[in-house]
């Protein structure tokens, strides 16, 4: 799957058991916010959607997010699975999604999503095995769903 050309890749629920994607949703959903950080650039050309059906975004869980912004920038890199230069160019933005929000509604990532690049992995996991997940961004409210922060 992660071998297929960008766009022509499955569903997720065509290729795992639902089993398995409930228990993805379910280590998100106990920690009740997914997070995500971009450059100040990437935020302020898309906001907090790519474009797109839905305004798909990948998130990972919070926690996981505290522990990347503790490390150097080379290793954030590595950890998110982005390239350094994504990193490194600009300033950063935080954003938390509330999970308990109705609206706020995650998805198994297929890899056709807007963005998805050559180091996407099929199952929700980043390179370092960390998880990640899509939300549709579209019709969602700043300080309702989501907060911003903005980071050095």
């Amino acid at each position: 799957m992660q071998n297929q050309k960008e766009k022509d890749r499955p569903s997720p629920t065509q290729c795992f058991v639902p089993e398995h994607v409930i228990e993805h949703y379910n280590l998100f959903q106990k920690e009740g916010t997914a997070s995500r950080i971009v450059t100040k650039e990437a935020f302020e050309k898309y906001g907090i959607g790519k474009p797109g059906l839905g305004k798909t975004e990948f998130f990972s869980r919070k926690s996981d997010i505290d522990d990347i912004l503790m490390l150097l920038r080379e290793e954030q890199a590595k950890k998110l699975g982005i390239p350094i230069k994504q990193l490194e160019k600009d300033g950063l933005v935080r954003i938390d999604f509330d999970l308990s929000k109705k609206d706020v509604k995650i998805e198994m990532p297929s890899g056709n999503e807007w963005g998805a690049n050559d180091q996407w992995i099929p199952g929700g996991i980043l390179p370092d095995g960390n998880l990640e997940v899509i939300i549709r961004t579209e019709g969602l409210i700043e300080n309702t769903h989501y907060t911003i922060k903005y980071l050095k």
